[in-house]
C-alpha cells in the first residue's frame, strides 16, 4: 500500500480513510486483498481507533468487508452497483451538457482544452492509467462546475467506486483509452457548437464503454468481480 501526504489539520481518522481509500481504487490494494487494522497500524504509524473509524466508513461505502474474528478484505467489483452508477449517472450528465451547450464560458472550455492535452500527452508517452482515469474525471467534473454543479459531481462520485475501480480495469490495458480521448474531443465540439441533438447519444455511449467489451472484461479479471 501507498502511503499519502498528511493534508493540513487533516485528522487521524481521515487521513487513515483517503489513504486506504485511494489505494482501492487505483487497484493498489486489489479485490479480496486483505486489510488487518494491526498491520494498517503499523504501516501509518497510528492507534487502532482512528483505522477502526475509517474502516467503518468504507465499508459504509462498499468498499471492504468487515469479517468476524477476521481480517477485513477489499469489496470485490459488483457489476450490479457498477450499473446501478451509471444509470444514474447516464440521466444526470446529459442534463449537465445541455446545460454547458446553452452557458458555458471561454475560460471552461479552456480548461477543457488543456486536459484534453494533457491526456494525449499522457496516452502517447504510455504513463499509467491511473493517471489517465484521474484526468478523464477531471474532464468531466469540469463540465459540471461549469454550470454550477460540482456537489451534483459529488455525489454521482459516491456512488461510483464501483464503476470507477471497473474502469480502472478497462484502462489497465489500454482497452479504451484512445476511443476515451477521440470522444473528448468529440464532447468539446458538441459544447461548443451547442449540438443539443447530439447530447444525448454521446452521453450513452460514452459512458457504457466499459460495457460495451465487458466480457472481456470479466474473462480477464474474473477474480475481481462478483
Amino acid at each position: 500500500m501507498n502511503l499519502l501526504e498528511r493534508l493540513p489539520n487533516e485528522s487521524n481518522r481521515n487521513y487513515v480513510y483517503r489513504t486506504v481509500k485511494t489505494n482501492i481504487m487505483n487497484l493498489t490494494l486489489a479485490p479480496g486483498t486483505g486489510i488487518g487494522e494491526i498491520e494498517l497500524s503499523n504501516m501509518v504509524g497510528l492507534s487502532r481507533t482512528p483505522i477502526r473509524e475509517a474502516l467503518i466508513l468504507l465499508e459504509k461505502e462498499k468498499l471492504i468487508e468487515v469479517l468476524p474474528k477476521r481480517k477485513s478484505r477489499v469489496s470485490f467489483i459488483q457489476l450490479k452497483l457498477a450499473y446501478d452508477a451509471i444509470f444514474m449517472r447516464e440521466v444526470v450528465e446529459k442534463e449537465i451538457i445541455h446545460t454547458a451547450c446553452q452557458k458555458i464560458d471561454k475560460n471552461f472550455l479552456s480548461h477543457l482544452e488543456s486536459n484534453l492535452e494533457v491526456q494525449k500527452n499522457l496516452l502517447f508517452q504510455g504513463e499509467n492509467h491511473s493517471t489517465f482515469h484521474h484526468l478523464d474525471n477531471l474532464f468531466h467534473s469540469i463540465i459540471y462546475d461549469s454550470v454550477q454543479k460540482k456537489s451534483v459531481w459529488d455525489a454521482v462520485e459516491n456512488m461510483s467506486a464501483h464503476y470507477n475501480r471497473l474502469r480502472q480495469l478497462d484502462a489497465i490495458n489500454n482497452i479504451s483509452l484512445n476511443d476515451i480521448v477521440k470522444q473528448h474531443e468529440e464532447l468539446i465540439q458538441i459544447i461548443k457548437n451547442k449540438q443539443h441533438e447530439a447530447v444525448n447519444p454521446f452521453v450513452s455511449t460514452h459512458l457504457r464503454n466499459i460495457f460495451r467489451k465487458i466480457d472481456d472484461v470479466k474473462s480477464e479479471f474474473s477474480n475481481f468481480i462478483c
